[in-house]
């Protein structure tokens, strides 16, 4: 299981944006709401290597509000996501 604490580095894919395919990571450090809470708590539960597949219901996304004009308001977001490593 990946620690709170650490940074991690991970490619991910959306229904808005696919970086995997860009040739890029994305690294965040876990529980400093650098992200959206669904990636905060999804990542938690990972282990370094793992693929994981995440249905993010509105309120671990962004919400009542969304994100204008990417992410209408109320969206579900779906993503997958690769934990590639812990970073320090």
């Amino acid at each position: 299981m990946a620690p709170t604490s650490p940074r991690m580095a991970t490619p991910y894919e959306c229904t808005t944006s696919a970086s995997r395919e860009r040739g890029r990571t994305f690294e965040f450090k876990v529980g400093a709401g650098q992200v959206i809470r669904g990636w905060d708590e999804g990542i938690k539960k990972m282990s370094k290597g793992q693929i994981a597949r995440l249905e993010l219901p509105p309120s671990f996304g962004y919400g009542e509000h969304g994100y204008p004009p990417i992410i209408p308001p109320h969206a579900t977001l779906y993503y997958e996501i690769e934990l590639l490593t812990f970073c320090s």
